[in-house]
């Protein structure tokens, strides 16, 4: 058995800063970055960085000053949290079809426009399309809609990856 030990506040605060950082980089790449009006070139290794490297190096970062035992509370209270906010267990038919289909929504949108109307993402004077804020847009849905689901949607997710699986869903709210 191994012993737990209490972070101290700063170090607390620092691996909870580059935790939260790790999930507002490519947000603020998204939105910054078209924004800066620096040449394609610049813009694509931000992009890249802010989306693709960076995350990443934050959140190992972050799980290196935290320690298993930070990491763990933070998950935690993140995840009593949103059960919280989202009253994960009671999700009504209504709810959940909504987010049935904002989540087919937003998936089907970006498809549509990077197959038939992929222009539409191009910048016109250093502001991004119409199609670049869709594409924002659809990814916020995305989540949302994940997350207006709740525990059932999450059930069935987990039912997916077991053989012998036998789905439990929370008692409905009508």
């Amino acid at each position: 058995m191994g012993v737990t030990r209490q972070l101290s506040p700063s170090r607390r605060r620092i691996g909870v800063t580059l935790f939260v950082l790790h999930l507002i980089l490519p947000l603020i790449a998204l939105v910054v970055v078209p924004l800066l009006g620096l040449p394609e070139g610049i813009n694509a290794v931000l992009f890249g960085l802010s989306v693709v490297g960076g995350p990443d190096v934050l959140i190992v970062a972050s799980i290196a000053v935290l320690g298993k035992d930070g990491v763990v509370g933070l998950m935690s209270k993140f995840g009593r949290i949103v059960r919280r906010v989202t009253k994960w267990d009671q999700v009504t038919r209504t709810r959940y079809m909504v987010g049935l289909w904002v989540l087919v929504v937003s998936l089907a949108a970006p498809t549509l426009i990077l197959l038939f109307r992929h222009d539409s993402i191009e910048s016109i004077g250093g502001v991004p399309g119409w199609g670049f804020w869709v594409l924002l847009a659809s990814t916020f849905a995305f989540i949302g809609a994940i997350i207006s689901m709740g525990a059932p949607m999450w059930s069935r997710i987990e039912a997916i990856f077991n053989w012998d699986a036998e789905i439990v869903l929370p008692e409905r709210v009508d």
